[in-house]
Formats: C-alpha cells, sequence, structure tokens
C-alpha cells in the first residue's frame, strides 16, 4: 500500500469540518433550508470517505461539494461592513476549494481515482508507515486547535489549520527530511556505528555543497552497496557535474544528457561537436544509461517518503527530463516513467540526446544523427537533422545579409520547403535552377515525396520528446508545411490539422512531380491535368499555379491564363514577377498597351530596370518601333558591355524572332571586338534580360 497524496486528505479533512460548522448553523434557519443543510452535512463526509478509497464517484463527489462551498463562501462575503479578517478567512477558503476542484479534474487524478487504483494503493486509507509524513498535517492540526482555543470558530480554526500546514510543507518540510531521514531510513539501521557517522556526515556535507567531503564520506559506508546509497552516489555525482562549467567534450555530453536547462556557449558547442565526431559509441550508450539509472532512482524516490531525496525528487527529475507536473507528481512520475522508459534506454536513448542537441546545437545534432540513425533503425532522424541545420544556417544568412547562393545549391533541402521553392522558382517548369544544378527530375519526384514521411517523423519524435522539441517543433512544421500553428498549444492544433490534411499533402506533391515529368517527356495534356490536380489539393499553392498558366498559355487559353496570373499577384500582390509574365503574354497576344501597363507596375514594386527595358524592348520591337527598342535595349544591355555579351544578347533577340535588330547587336559586337583588340573588360555591364 502507498500513501495517498496530501491533498486527498485536505480534502477529507475539508469536508469533515464544514460539514460540523454546518450542523449547529442549520438550527437557526427555517424548516426547508435545514433539510437541506443536513443533507448537505451528511454528504460531505461521505464523499470524504469515497474519495479516500480512491473511486471516482468520490471524485465526483468531492467535485460537487466543493462547488457547493464555492458558492456559500461567495455568498458570505457579499455583505459589506465584514471585518477584514472575516473577508480574508472566507478567501482563503474560496482559493481553497477552486484549486481542489482543479486538482479533482486533473489528469492524473483522473488516474489516481481509476479501475487500478486498489491494486495500486490497497483498500484500506492507511498507507506506509513514515514518522514524518505526520509532521505536516500535525502542524496543521496544531494551528487550528491553538486558534479555536484563542476564540476562532471551527471554519476560521480550519483555515489557519490548513495555511499552517501547506506553510510547512513549501517551507519546513524539506529542510526537517534532510535531517532526519538518515537517521529514521531503513539502510541506517542496518550499519554499524561508525559507518551510521560517517552516512550522517556525508548527507550533511551534501546539504552543505561540499561534495568532495559528502563522496570521501560516502566511500567509507560503501554506499553502492545498498540501493538508497547508490542513488546518493547517483546524485552526487550529477550535482557535481552541475556545479562546475563543463571543461571539456565528455563533460559537455554528459552536462548535455543531464541538464534540460542547460544552455551551452559557443566554445562549449565547438568542444561538443568535437566530442562527438570522435567519441566512441560505447561512450553514448553509457551515458544514457547512467541518465535512465538516476531516472529510475529519483522516481522510486519520489514515491518513498522515507527516501532522502523525498522532497527534492520532482525538482531533480524536471532538471533532468524537463518535464513537470502540477498534480500528484510522485504517480505522475511513476506513470510517465512507466510509459517513456522505453525511450531513454538504448537506441532509443540515444535518438533523446540528437532530439535534445537539436534545440541546442544543429551540427552536433546532425554529426550525432549521421552515426546511430542507422543502428537506431530511425533513418528520418539523419533527414530532420540535417534539414534542421540548412534551416537554421540559412535563417542566419539571411539576418547577417551574407547571401543565400549557397544554400540554392542545395536543392534536395531546399525542395522540402514550399516558400523557399516557390521563391527561387525552384519548381517552375520553365525554371533552368534544377537542370543547371544537374538534378534529374526523377530525383525531384522522390524528394518530393519524401516530405511527407519527414513531417510523419517530427509528429512522431515530438509526441516521444515533447519537452526536447517544443521550441523549433512550431517553427520547422510552418516551413515545411506552409502553416503557421501559432506558440500556445502548437502540437495540439497540429495533432489535430496534420491528419485531415495529410493525404491531401501527398496528393499535391505527387501531382506536382507528376506534372514536371510530364513537361519533360513533353506530355502537355498529362502535364495540364497533374498541375490542375495539384492546385486542387492546395488551391494557394503558387508552383502549380503558375506551371499551369504556362499550359494554358502553350494551348492558346489565353483568358484562362490571365485569371491564373490574376490570383498569383492577389496572392502576392508585391512581388513584380507576375507583372512581368503577365506582360509578356499580353505581348504574345499583341496587347501592347497591357503589356507596357503590367512592365510599369512590374517596375514601380521593384522589378530590375535592365529586365524590364528587356521586356519593354521586345515589345516594341514587335511593334516595329525600333528606335524606341533600341533605346531600351541598350538600357538593358548596360554601359560598355563586351562583346561576348552582346553576342548573347543577340542570340537572345533571335530566340524572339527580331532578326533585324540581331543584326543590329551583331555589327555592334563586331566593332567593339575591333576596338578592344580582342581584350574584354571583365567588369563590362551586366546582361539582365
Amino acid at each position: 500500500m502507498r500513501r495517498r497524496p496530501m491533498e486527498i486528505w485536505w480534502i477529507a479533512v475539508f469536508c469533515v469540518l464544514k460539514a460540523q460548522a454546518l450542523l449547529p448553523h442549520a438550527e437557526r434557519l427555517s424548516s426547508w433550508d435545514r433539510n437541506i443543510a443536513n443533507a448537505l452535512a451528511i454528504a460531505l463526509p461521505l464523499a470524504a470517505l469515497l474519495l479516500i478509497a480512491l473511486t471516482e464517484v468520490g471524485r465526483w463527489s468531492a467535485f460537487v461539494v466543493l462547488g457547493i462551498a464555492v458558492c456559500g463562501q461567495a455568498v458570505e462575503m457579499l455583505p459589506p461592513g465584514q471585518h477584514w479578517t472575516a473577508q480574508l478567512s472566507h478567501l482563503i477558503v474560496l482559493g481553497f476549494c477552486l484549486w481542489m476542484m482543479v486538482y479533482l479534474q486533473s489528469e492524473s487524478t483522473r488516474s489516481l481515482c481509476g479501475r487500478d487504483a486498489k491494486q495500486r494503493f490497497g483498500v484500506w486509507p492507511i498507507g506506509r508507515f513514515s514518522s514524518m509524513g505526520f509532521f505536516e498535517p500535525l502542524c496543521g492540526v496544531a494551528a487550528g486547535l491553538i486558534a479555536h482555543a484563542v476564540g476562532a470558530d471551527m471554519l476560521r480554526a480550519a483555515s489557519i489549520g490548513l495555511s499552517s500546514a501547506i506553510a510547512y510543507d513549501t517551507l519546513l518540510d524539506g529542510w526537517v527530511r534532510k535531517h532526519l531521514v538518515t537517521l529514521l531510513s531503513p539502510a541506517y539501521a542496518k550499519l554499524n556505528p561508525a559507518a551510521k557517522s560517517c552516512w550522517r556526515a556525508a548527507g550533511q556535507a551534501l546539504q552543505r555543497g561540499d561534495y568532495r567531503q559528502a563522496r570521501d564520506h560516502v566511500e567509507t559506508v560503501g554506499a553502492r552497496m545498498f540501493p538508497e546509497g547508490e542513488l546518493f552516489v547517483c546524485v552526487l555525482n550529477w550535482r557535481e557535474l552541475l556545479a562546475a562549467d563543463p571543461a571539456d567534450g565528455i563533460a559537455c555530453l554528459k552536462r548535455l544528457a543531464f541538464d534540460h536547462d542547460w544552455k551551452p556557449s559557443e566554445v562549449e558547442r565547438k568542444r561538443l561537436l568535437g566530442y562527438v565526431e570522435c567519441a566512441s559509441d560505447e561512450i553514448f550508450y553509457t551515458v544514457v544509461e547512467e541518465r535512465a539509472k538516476l531516472i529510475d532512482g529519483l522516481v522510486e524516490a519520489a514515491h518513498d517518503p522515507r527516501s532522502f531525496y523525498y522532497s527534492e525528487a520532482d525538482a531533480f527529475l524536471a532538471r533532468v527530463t524537463g518535464e513537470t507536473f502540477g498534480f500528484n507528481t510522485p504517480e505522475s512520475w511513476k506513470a510517465w516513467w512507466k510509459k517513456t522508459e522505453p525511450d531513454w534506454r538504448g537506441d532509443a536513448g540515444m535518438v533523446s540526446l540528437v532530439a535534445r542537441m537539436l534545440r541546442l546545437d544543429g551540427e552536433a545534432a546532425n554529426m550525432l544523427a549521421r552515426r546511430i540513425a542507422g543502428r537506431a533503425e530511425e533513418p528520418m532522424l539523419r533527414e530532420l537533422a540535417g534539414q534542421m541545420l540548412y534551416l537554421n544556417e540559412l535563417q542566419k544568412a539571411m539576418k547577417e545579409q551574407t547571401g543565400v547562393e549557397p544554400f540554392i545549391r542545395q536543392p534536395q533541402r531546399m525542395l522540402l520547403v514550399p516558400d523557399l521553392t516557390d521563391a527561387v522558382g525552384l519548381l517552375y517548369v520553365d525554371s533552368q535552377v534544377l537542370e543547371n544544378l544537374g538534378l534529374p527530375l526523377n530525383a525531384v519526384a522522390r524528394r518530393l515525396n519524401v516530405r511527407v514521411q519527414l513531417i510523419d517523423y517530427i509528429a512522431s519524435l515530438w509526441k516521444r520528446y515533447p519537452n526536447e522539441l517544443s521550441s523549433d517543433m512550431p517553427w520547422l512544421l510552418k516551413t515545411l508545411t506552409g502553416k503557421n500553428f501559432g506558440v500556445l498549444m502548437a502540437r495540439a492544433k497540429f495533432e489535430r490539422w496534420w491528419p485531415k490534411s495529410r493525404e491531401s499533402m501527398l496528393r499535391h506533391d505527387r501531382a506536382v512531380a507528376a506534372g514536371l515529368n510530364a513537361h519533360a517527356n513533353e506530355d502537355d495534356a498529362g502535364e495540364e491535368q497533374a498541375f490542375r490536380e495539384a492546385l486542387r489539393e492546395q488551391p494557394r499553392s503558387l508552383s502549380a499555379r503558375y506551371n499551369l498558366a504556362l499550359c494554358a498559355m502553350k494551348r492558346q487559353k489565353h483568358g484562362e491564363a490571365a485569371r491564373l496570373l490574376q490570383e498569383l499577384i492577389d496572392l502576392e500582390p508585391k512581388e513584380p514577377f507576375w507583372w512581368i509574365v503577365l506582360g509578356v503574354m499580353h505581348r504574345n497576344r499583341n496587347k501592347s498597351a497591357d503589356a507596357h501597363a503590367a512592365f510599369r507596375r512590374a517596375l514601380e514594386l521593384g522589378a530590375a530596370a535592365p529586365r524590364v527595358a528587356w521586356h519593354v524592348g521586345v515589345t516594341l520591337a514587335k511593334d516595329q518601333r525600333d528606335a524606341e527598342a533600341i533605346k531600351q535595349l541598350d538600357r538593358a544591355l548596360g554601359q560598355n558591355p563586351p562583346a561576348s555579351r552582346i553576342e548573347a544578347f543577340v542570340s537572345l533577340l533571335e530566340s524572339e524572332g527580331l532578326w533585324h535588330l540581331a543584326g543590329h547587336y551583331r555589327e555592334e559586337a563586331f566593332r567593339r571586338g575591333l576596338a578592344s583588340g580582342g581584350e574584354e573588360d571583365p567588369n563590362g555591364g551586366d546582361l539582365a534580360a
């Protein structure tokens, strides 16, 4: 049998005292009100008895009677003119009732009063004996009796007693236990007098923070020979680790594993990365097993009121794991550890190290993930670590304005981020980026299908290690899905949204890949059908809409193309590229005025002036306005262009069918070649067409 949570006893005592206070008060009421008061006085101790038995009926009965008490206290506070002490006592009781109502509806209390409560706690209300466990209620009872003796009524005396018990539990319980537990523990009774002296000295040295002396005394006792002493040594090692800054790679690794709140400096990150690169796998598994052993011992200590760490186990466990519980912490830790222990040992424990590193050091996480992904049979772990490292470095480069060209040359990473692929035009069928980077379309199709698998893995990892990934997962999921889940309740929002959207996202990615393959195979009908399917699955997809507009222009469906381009403009009203495409479409339909208006709008929105000049020049040339066209095309070429650049410009003009202007610029290239004697200025004007 295990001890009931103290909150259960508080509620039971409150119900009994409240019933006792109701009985004399009922004598002064009318017959109808007296019957109600008497019924409530009978229900209160009955609810307390059922709650002590840890039944579901008792939990709800106590919840109801506490609610009635809240209403009663609120009514008693309404009449003005009461002394402030009376108002304060009513307020204390009201706050206690509200807090206990929340406690009764918490998940841990529901589990506590579940069907298996008898097997876990026993039938009888008296639990495991612990003499120190009586100090808290004894303090509350003594304070209540003293208050009643000096003239306080029963309800006020109960409030004072309850407040005293809470104050003792908060301020004094830990100190008293630390000084007395070694004298009352079963292990202490089995020691010889000399060992007893060393054991007491070890506990006192640990309280002072003298870890060296505590270790000397514990080694004299031979503490590893019994479980409580072994836990003492584990916690001593842990506190020594937290007391000093890590000086080398192994210390950084242990600090990372054993301290959820650790914030490494830049130097410590480099030490950690260097150690992860060269350390053997056995060291990582040893660290993981030591941590699991510490957690296991602290979970047991949280249940044992005779343990040296009974009052501190909750805080220590929270520091190690990052997990916290508001109510019934011993039972909550026991249930949590029973459920999650496999995720903190062995190969899964190595994954937990990577999850913690992802929050603190992306490079070290990527390195460790590459080492263990195969052994832990979690290949997507390597993908996740690499993707997070890529995105973190990209974000840093954008913030520092150091250029993003190196990141564009990693299309396999960029393909998983819809916003980036749209910004670069990676999936536009008229884009040359993938071709220039040597990425075949069949590889693009395979890569696009990885996105949903990666999101699935993130969801499972977030569920296993919520406190390790809670800060990064909302941001990462936003980049991979394009949907903002916010910060508060991000995981709950994602878990509601993802099952409904997963298949749609998968169909969208497959349709985009099919459209790209159809374009490569010159299957116009298949290409258009695929991009229509992609747009139907994700109506805000820029790439699918743009590619479908190109298909419509190719099939002379200019009305549909104009509608799609207008939708793109509505989705991104400040993006000049869509206005340039719209202008090109109008030019191809011989609507020069509309084309010029679109190009002007693109220039107003910040499009590159040489690029706009090129399109305006081509439009004028097709209207047989060669003199004006040459002025615009000269602007597109820039000042003092070399002959090679003019030759490239000639090729562009020929591709547009402007042969007469191509001849003009070919003569210009010939003259510049003669004038330069074959030497070209490498810093000549830019070809921005």
